[in-house]
């Protein structure tokens, strides 16, 4: 969408690029290993949509939607993490200690 920076300097202000590649990566890791190590990626994600409103490459609804797209995106093409797909076995047969990993597809 052609719409104009405010510092001015060209038109690819909406979305933000930036804010959206940081927001999709902070709800990668909040998906795949849980909120508590999203967190720092959260905050940066943060950091980073503010930086880009005070350098004056983009306003509030530039980083909005910037960020909309970035979590949308993760939500459609991430799937949750989920450590019941794997499992440590063992069992004793025979004599023998048997010790084997298994995934589940």
């Amino acid at each position: 969408i052609n719409k104009q920076r405010p510092d001015r300097s060209n038109d690819n202000s909406f979305p933000s690029g930036h804010t959206s590649t940081v927001f999709h990566s902070a709800g990668y890791i909040h998906r795949r290993y849980g909120f508590k190590y999203s967190i720092p990626a959260y905050a940066l994600a943060g950091f980073t949509a503010a930086s880009r409103i005070d350098s004056k490459k983009h306003d509030i609804l530039d980083v909005i939607a910037g960020a909309a797209i970035g979590l949308g995106a993760n939500l459609i093409f991430t799937t949750e993490y989920s450590q019941e797909h794997m499992e440590l076995t063992y069992d004793y047969f025979d004599g023998n200690h048997l010790i084997g990993f298994r995934y589940k597809f």
